[in-house]
Parts: C-alpha cells; structure tokens; sequence
C-alpha cells in the first residue's frame, strides 16, 4: 500500500483516468491476509496527468538612471557700454574780410577802394564722438547637468511550465473463492442393476422364434448384457409379381 495514499471516490478515479495523457498498468500482485474464502488482488496504475504550473525565476538586468543635477557656474561676459572721447579735427572754414585797397578806373586816378575777400582759414575744434566700448562683468548661472549612471536591477519573471504529474492508483480487488465449471470431461457410465415397475404393452407371439429369449428392453442395457441374447430376424418378404 502506498505509504502517503489516500481514497478517492470511482467518480474522481474516472475523472483523472479522463484528463491523463498516459496510463501504466502494474501486473504486481499482493496477497492479504483475509479469511479463506476471499483473495484480494492489488492492481496498480500509475497514472500521467498534464500539469501547468508557474514558476518564479529570479532575473538581473542593467539599465539607465537618468538624473538631473543643478549646479552653479561662474563666468565673465561683456557688456557693451557706451561712451565719447574728445576728438580734435581741423576743418577748413570760409570767412569774409574787408581787405581795403585801390581799384583802377578809368580816370586813371588811384582811387582807394573796399571789397569783401573771402579766404579759407583753418579752424581747430575738439568735439565728442560716441562709441561702443565692452566693459567684462562677472556672473553666476545655474545649470542643470546629467548625471546618468548605469544600475542593476533585480527581480523576478513567471515562467509557464508544462510536464506531467504521475499519479500512482492503488485498486483492491476482492475475490470470493466460489466452485467454477471451467469444462466438461469425459462422460463414463456404470450400471447398478434393474429395477422392475411392471409391464406397459403385451407384445405379438412370434411362433418361429423357437431360440428367441424374450427379454425386457431397458434403456440403460449395455452392450454385455446383449451379447448373449439372440434377436429374432423375420423372414424376409418375397416381392409381388407386376402385372
């Protein structure tokens, strides 16, 4: 007997017979002690049930942190400024004076005269010219710098598994040690003698049966006990002329 079995019922015997995929029968018998009249034989089945089960398999694997840290940088930058700065230039300016003189007329008289000569005198001036100078300044800005890095990261995965479960069935066949016909032998018989109840019908004198011995008939006679008895043979009969 199986040391961990347990009963189940013919339904669920049959219903695990139904959802098996393979049966295995065992021929091994065992004899339990039981009263004389009964044989109990043990038949077992091992029996192939399909299962699907689901396993846990614990799985590693690297990948990418993406982060983001802020920092504060220091730079120098230049910032446009404008300014003048003194300039001297020299232009030509036009001025008019009155030059006196003498002019020739027709008197032929010296005649003094006055006119307006314009000349070009050279002018010296200081003046302001603007222009764009870049003065440095120094500043912060905060920044956001990546800072990835590679982690590994464990955990697990559930894995579908297909197999079979065997199943080992104990059957107790209980047997009553009954009388079976299992054939016919040979037939033999074996006379106990005659038994007389009386007489059933007269029979027809034969007058020509001078050796005949009558004998009452019996359906249990032997071939012995006929061997000394004499039948009677009729004559034979002559046959009819045709016409």
């Amino acid at each position: 007997m199986l040391s961990n079995s347990q009963k189940i019922s013919q339904s669920e015997h049959d219903r695990l017979v139904r959802t098996a995929v393979h049966v295995e029968i065992d021929g091994a018998r065992r004899v339990v002690k039981a009263p004389v009249s009964t044989h109990v034989h043990t038949v077992k089945k091992r029996i192939h049930v399909p299962v699907e089960k689901e396993v846990k398999v614990p799985v590693v694997k690297k990948s990418l942190e993406q982060k983001v840290e802020k920092q504060v940088i220091k730079g120098t930058k230049m910032v446009p400024v404008k300014k003048f700065r003194e300039v001297q230039e020299t232009i030509i300016e036009t001025k008019e004076e009155v030059v006196h003189g003498f002019r020739d007329e027709w008197k032929k008289v010296r005649v003094p005269t006055k006119e307006v000569v314009k000349k070009h005198v050279p002018v010296t001036r200081t003046r302001k010219v603007a222009y764009v100078d870049y003065v440095p300044k120094e500043f912060e800005k905060v920044i956001e710098v990546p800072k990835d890095k590679i982690v590994e990261k464990k955990g697990f995965r559930v894995d579908k598994h297909v197999g079979r479960k065997i199943v080992e069935v104990e059957e107790d066949h209980h047997y009553e040690m009954r009388p079976v016909l299992v054939r016919k032998g040979d037939t033999r018989v074996r006379h106990q003698g005659y038994e007389h109840h009386g007489k059933t019908a007269h029979g027809k004198s034969y007058w020509d049966a001078q050796y005949h011995r009558a004998s009452t008939p019996s359906t249990a006679t032997s071939s012995t006990e006929l061997e000394g008895t004499r039948k009677f043979a009729p004559p034979p009969r002559t046959p009819r002329a045709t016409r």
